[in-house]
C-alpha cells in the first residue's frame, strides 16, 4: 500500500526541499567553517551566522526569479538566434528544423517550460529568516 500519484507527489517535493536544503546547509557549514566560527564570540559570531545564512538563502531566491523569468520566455530570442547561429555553422546539425519559425520554436519550448519551483523560494526564504534572526542577534550583542 502506500504507493500513488499523491505519495509520489509526497516522495518528489522531500526530494527538492530536502536537496535544496542540504545544498545550502553545506554552504553554511563551508562558510561558517572557512572563517573559524566556533572560535568566535559575541557580535562578530552573529554576523557571521548572518552571512553564512544570507548567501544561500539569496542565492537560491535568484535561482527562483531566473526560472520565474526564464519560463515566461525571456530568454526564447537569445536561445532562438543561438541555435540558428550553430545550425548555420556546423553542417548538418539540425537540418529537420532548419526552416523554423521564431513563432513554432516558442511554441515548442512553451510545451517544455519548468515547473514546479516554487521550493526555491521557501528554502531560500526559511535560510533568510534565519539570517534576520542572526543579524537582530547580532544588533543585540
Amino acid at each position: 500500500g502506500g504507493s500513488g500519484p499523491v505519495s509520489n507527489r509526497v516522495k518528489v517535493n522531500l526530494l527538492k526541499y530536502g536537496i535544496s536544503s542540504g545544498f545550502c546547509g553545506l554552504l553554511v557549514y563551508f562558510y561558517c567553517s572557512s572563517r573559524d566560527l566556533l572560535s568566535m564570540e559575541g557580535a562578530e559570531f552573529w554576523r557571521t551566522l548572518c552571512d553564512g545564512f544570507t548567501i544561500p538563502g539569496l542565492t537560491l531566491i535568484m535561482v527562483g526569479f531566473l526560472v520565474m523569468v526564464a519560463n515566461e520566455g525571456f530568454f526564447d530570442m537569445f536561445s532562438y538566434a543561438a541555435s540558428k547561429a550553430v545550425g548555420m555553422l556546423l553542417p548538418g546539425r539540425g537540418f529537420a528544423d532548419k526552416h523554423e519559425k521564431y513563432y513554432d520554436y516558442v511554441q515548442r519550448k512553451r510545451d517544455k517550460r519548468a515547473s514546479g519551483y516554487g521550493f526555491l523560494f521557501v528554502v531560500g526564504g526559511i535560510f533568510m529568516a534565519f539570517a534576520l534572526l542572526f543579524m537582530y542577534l547580532f544588533y543585540q550583542a
